[in-house]
C-alpha cells in the first residue's frame, strides 16, 4: 500500500462540498482514509474572491499516481468542478496530491509545486505536526537524494517549532 497526503478545499458552497469531498474519498474502493486534518480556512489568491475551507488527508491506496489523479479528477466533475481559464477562480472543490509516498515528479507535479507543504504538515491531526513529521521522515529515510522531501522535512520543522 502507497500512502499520500491529499489536499481538499472549495470556496463555493464549501460547508457543503468539502465533506462530500471527504465521503467520496472513504467511499472509493481503492482509497483507505487514515487521518485527515481539522478543516481551516485560508484566503484566495489571485482575486476578491471567497476564503477558501481546506484540510488534509492521509489515504493508503493501491492506485498508481496517474490512477489516483484521475480518481480525484472524477470526484472533483462530479461535485460539479468546473475548470475556469482563471487558475485561481472559486470552485467547488479541489482536490490535489501533496505527496505520493517518496515519488517526485515534475510531470505529475508530485509533490504538488503550489502547495505548501508546511501550511499542510501544520494542520495534520493525530500527533498534529508529529505525525507529519513521522511521515516525511520515512519518504525521506526510503529515498534520500531527494532533496524536494528533505525541503519539506525542513518546513514541517519550522512549523512545529512555530507553532509549539
Amino acid at each position: 500500500m502507497t500512502r499520500a497526503v491529499v489536499s481538499v478545499g472549495s470556496n463555493i458552497d464549501k460547508e457543503s462540498n468539502l465533506p462530500a469531498a471527504i465521503a467520496a474519498l472513504q467511499q472509493h474502493d481503492e482509497i483507505t482514509l487514515i487521518e485527515m486534518s481539522d478543516i481551516f480556512e485560508s484566503p484566495a489568491i489571485g482575486g476578491d474572491y471567497p476564503p477558501f475551507h481546506n484540510a488534509a488527508v492521509l489515504l493508503e491506496t493501491e492506485l498508481a499516481p496517474g490512477e489516483l489523479i484521475a480518481s480525484l479528477k472524477s470526484i472533483e466533475s462530479a461535485l460539479g468542478r468546473v475548470r475556469e481559464e482563471d487558475p485561481n477562480a472559486p470552485r467547488t472543490i479541489d482536490l490535489d496530491i501533496i505527496l505520493y509516498d517518496d515519488l517526485h515528479s515534475a510531470e505529475l507535479k508530485i509533490p504538488d509545486p503550489h502547495l505548501d507543504a508546511l501550511h499542510v504538515a501544520a494542520n495534520l491531526q493525530a500527533g498534529d505536526v508529529e505525525q507529519a513529521l513521522v511521515y516525511l521522515e520515512q519518504a525521506v529515510a526510503r529515498s534520500p537524494g531527494n532533496q524536494a522531501l528533505q525541503l519539506q522535512l525542513a518546513q514541517a520543522y519550522l512549523a512545529s517549532d512555530q507553532i509549539d
